[in-house]
């Protein structure tokens, strides 16, 4: 039955650090995403710069020629016009990234801090993971020793626990489904309500895994 257990823990960590992966990579995403943000804003900038340099020119234009005929002047008033309303589009739409930008940062900055507290967990989930793999690898060689030496009877009734074992086993796997699906919905959100979820998830998995380092070292029964 320990055994059973141990695999169990070992699966729940499994998962563990594949939602890390997964985050991780949510979260390059996300600076990737800011990154091509910041470019666009100096894009716009230098646009807005070359625009402006366009309508001071247009009004040179203008106080150069006072013999100008009235449809030319209007024509340099529509241009000037028309390039001082580019001008505020993009200076707005700057100001928009801009907002998404710091609005991104908010959420990034928690879900960071959070998401290296995590991977610092899993440091030491990794460390108490070869432990119980190493006593996996005992407990079987005693498991296939001590059934070298039992009886008939003995196998049956070691039969029956180990069904009893697998049901046992199915329920903490399901427990363990429902529990990396609740991860992956609050995940999704990158909010403060994540910082609480993570936190729970890992010592969760710490729990599973002390657990199974627990019940190694017990005697286990045949």
């Amino acid at each position: 039955m320990r055994r059973y257990k141990i695999n169990s823990d070992s699966l729940g960590f499994t998962r563990m650090v594949e939602l890390n992966r997964e985050l991780t990579n949510r979260f390059t995403s996300i600076q990737e995403k800011l990154s091509e943000k910041e470019k666009l804003c100096e894009k716009y900038q230098s646009q807005i710069q070359t625009l402006r340099a366009a309508v001071t020119n247009l009004y040179l234009q203008m106080q150069r020629t006072e013999n100008t005929p009235p449809d030319a002047i209007e024509k340099l008033k529509k241009e000037n016009d028309a390039l001082e309303t580019q001008i505020l589009n993009y200076e707005l739409e700057i100001a928009e990234w801009k907002r998404k930008y710091h609005e991104m940062e908010s959420l990034i900055g928690p879900f960071k801090e959070q998401l290296e507290t995590y991977r610092a967990e899993c440091k030491i989930l990794e460390a108490e993971k070869g432990e119980v793999q190493q006593s996996m690898r005992e407990l079987s060689l005693q498991y296939a020793a001590s059934l070298g030496h039992q009886n008939q009877k003995q196998k049956i009734h070691y039969m029956v626990k180990l069904k009893e074992q697998n049901m046992e086993l199915k329920e903490t796997v399901h427990n363990l489904k429902k529990t990396i699906e609740k991860l992956r919905k609050d995940g999704t959100n990158a909010r403060s309500k994540s910082s609480v979820t993570f936190t729970a998830t890992v010592n969760k998995g710490k729990e599973y895994i002390g657990h199974g380092l627990s019940s190694v070292h017990k005697k286990v029964p045949i």
